[in-house]
């Protein structure tokens, strides 16, 4: 009997956001990444952890050559630097039509359609 299981994937992982690393801790043995997000109300300089991820040492060790190696990459920090100026093209040509829009006298506008006046209802708490 053949099993048809496909294999995990990176999509079956779940996934946590973070600003920045919160604290780490670090032994002969394993060590924890904690990350965190910065609170909107700014009362402390520190992030709030949402989440910790414990690894072996040895393991942490050869992630941070692996991250080090793509980072010190000419042909990564090139796309990087391409990506992040389209990036901002596309920003600013958003901004553009934007303020053409509702600031330029004699711009004319498409209507908008009877679904874009609609509000939406608050999410509840």
């Amino acid at each position: 009997m053949v099993d048809s299981k496909k294999p995990p994937t990176h999509a079956d992982a779940p996934i946590f956001y973070a600003d920045q690393p919160a604290g780490m801790a670090f032994s002969p043995q394993v060590t924890r990444l904690t990350f965190g997000i910065e609170d909107d109300d700014e009362s402390s300089d520190f992030p709030r952890p949402v989440v910790s991820v414990v690894m072996p040492t040895d393991a942490v060790i050869s992630m941070v050559r692996d991250i080090m190696e793509v980072l010190e990459n000419d042909k990564f920090k090139e796309d990087m630097i391409k990506k992040t100026a389209q990036m901002a093209q596309s920003f600013a040509d958003g901004l553009q039509r934007e303020v053409s829009k509702t600031m330029v006298p004699g711009v004319v506008r498409k209507p908008e359609s009877p679904a874009s006046k609609k509000k939406l209802a608050k999410p509840s708490k």
